[in-house]
């Protein structure tokens, strides 16, 4: 799997890119993008999850997403996802996650919900 984060260009939110193969294996890359940010190496309004390149994830990196998920919001910023390929929404549906983060098909429009809650914080 590749990981890949960078701040946006147009919002002040940080885009993580998610390529290849989410499994436990590969699920300690995002534990460690989520340790710096619970560190207090965060200089953004938010999360925004591409997942457009994600071919797989399994149940233990989807738990790693919703810890992630759950410190954003819990410190104050939110965790939106966009780009969902339909191999990873059928595992968010079978574990009842897909109506728990909030979902966007393409960049813009996450970006543009985004940018109230960046404009407010």
């Amino acid at each position: 799997m590749n990981l890949s984060h960078a701040l946006s260009a147009t919002a002040p939110v940080t885009v993580l890119r998610l390529e290849g193969r989410l499994d436990w294996a590969a699920a300690s890359q995002v534990e460690q993008f989520a340790d710096r940010r619970r560190q207090g190496h965060v200089d953004d309004a938010g999360l925004l999850l591409d997942l457009r390149a994600l071919d797989f994830c399994d149940s233990l990196a989807l738990g790693v997403l919703v810890s992630l998920a759950q410190y954003e919001r819990q410190a104050g910023r939110e965790l939106v996802v966009f780009g969902l390929r339909p191999p990873v929404r059928r595992v968010l549906e079978m574990v009842r996650l897909h109506d728990w983060f909030l979902l966007f098909d393409d960049c813009e429009p996450a970006l543009r919900w985004l940018a109230p809650v960046s404009a407010g914080a």
